[in-house]
């Protein structure tokens, strides 16, 4: 594919190139180029090529190397560059893992903390309420049971909803 890039890039400036030399000969262009520059004043077709070349050779790619043909024009311009860029995507790529690496085990670790937290408190507050339910305190046992379970199940409920609506 940057074969095929690169081929079509030479073919612009070799386009460029000819309508710059000899303006009047448009018998190699394509049919909508020729149309198109066959209306343009001859002392001025080759800086419309030279704004064709710059319009049809822009080329995109996503990633944090540049094609090879691309790291090579780099070359070109200032030698070292394309090994430069090349060190500098795979020093971020393992500045990158190793933050994930020390990351996840911790969030992992404050989540199991968190669930260990909320276990002991459910506990303690229905241990609570059933103790003040065997003693008399009948009102306050249902309020502070029932306080509990309702903050478990909204927490958890709200969790859920949470999270799903982030994914």
């Amino acid at each position: 594919m940057s074969g095929n890039r690169r081929s079509k890039y030479k073919d612009l400036q070799q386009l460029q190139k000819q309508v710059q030399q000899q303006p009047a000969d448009l018998t190699n262009l394509p049919d909508e180029l020729a149309t198109i520059i066959k209306a343009v004043p001859i002392n001025k077709r080759g800086e419309i090529a030279t704004a064709l070349v710059g319009i049809y050779s822009q080329v995109h790619y996503s990633g944090p190397i540049p094609p090879p043909d691309m790291l090579q024009q780099y070359d070109e311009i200032y030698p070292g560059l394309s090994k430069q860029i090349v060190d500098n995507a795979f020093s971020e790529t393992t500045h990158r893992q190793g933050l994930e690496k020390d990351v996840v085990p911790h969030e992992l670790s404050r989540l199991k903390r968190g669930q260990w937290f909320g276990f002991v408190i459910a506990i303690l507050g229905i241990a609570a309420a059933v103790y003040l339910g065997a003693i008399g305190q009948t009102t306050v046992a249902a309020v502070l049971g029932g306080s509990t379970v309702l903050g478990l199940v909204t927490v958890f409920v709200i969790g859920k909803k949470w999270k799903q609506k982030q994914q």
